[in-house]
């Protein structure tokens, strides 16, 4: 809520939702992956509160705190598609462990499928 009420109005349904990302992150590194994983569920965002998709980014970062590799290429990719973002912009430390990933490296341009 602090979080919140420090941004504009016409964003404090996103950032809400931001800081609900950063929770299950830590969640996620506290190993508490139900919880993760539920309240990166509802703060998930549709296209009228996050139309460049970084929600879906930074749930991607929750996601492979979780292992769940699949849904955070998935994300991933639409990040890229949404918001024209280029494969070396999303090869962050973030994702270090999809880098064994053949859907990842494919994503990236760097073969494996």
């Amino acid at each position: 809520d602090d979080v919140v009420q420090l941004r504009s109005p016409q964003t404090e349904e996103f950032n809400r939702r931001w800081a609900g990302m950063a929770v299950a992150a830590v969640l996620a590194k506290a190993g508490m992956a139900d919880s993760a994983r539920a309240v990166a569920d509802r703060a998930h965002g549709d296209a009228t509160i996050d139309p460049i998709k970084d929600l879906a980014y930074a749930e991607a970062y929750v996601r492979t705190l979780l292992a769940d590799y699949d849904t955070a290429v998935d994300l991933l990719a639409e990040y890229m598609a949404v918001s024209g973002r280029a494969p070396s912009d999303i090869d962050y430390w973030w994702f270090n462990e999809l880098r064994e990933e053949a859907r990842y490296r494919a994503l990236l341009g760097s073969g494996g499928e």
